[in-house]
């Protein structure tokens, strides 16, 4: 079941579930069985393989782009503010030319370590 859609990216595609193959192989003997299921089995254990290897991937790429800051009360820090606040807060002819952070302000409450 995919988080995104609800469904299974199969029946998300073809409007119905997948018949499952939930055979124990040592249950039967026809080779036909044993080797779907065992490829059924190596192919799952391929697949999250792959998927836990891109999530890593895409959480160190994530990873880079932030630090941990922690703020006190009293410390100043610059504030970068949405394109259309700035416009209201301090207009400009050119908003290429804006500034990109305001500040210095004063911490007045600490809500969480970074808010």
């Amino acid at each position: 079941m995919h988080s995104a859609i609800g469904h299974s990216p199969f029946e998300a595609l073809y409007g119905y579930p997948p018949r499952l193959l939930a055979v124990d192989p040592t249950a039967t003997k026809n080779t036909e069985v044993i080797s779907r299921a065992s490829d059924r089995q190596w192919m799952g254990q391929l697949l999250y393989r792959h998927l836990n290897r891109a999530k890593h991937r895409m959480k160190k790429q994530a990873d880079q782009s932030c630090s941990e800051r922690t703020f006190a009360v009293d410390d100043l820090v610059f504030l970068k503010l949405q394109s259309y606040v700035q416009t209201s807060l301090a207009p400009r002819s050119h908003q290429k030319l804006a500034f990109r952070f305001f500040g210095p302000y004063r911490i007045v409450a600490r809500v969480r370590s970074v808010a």
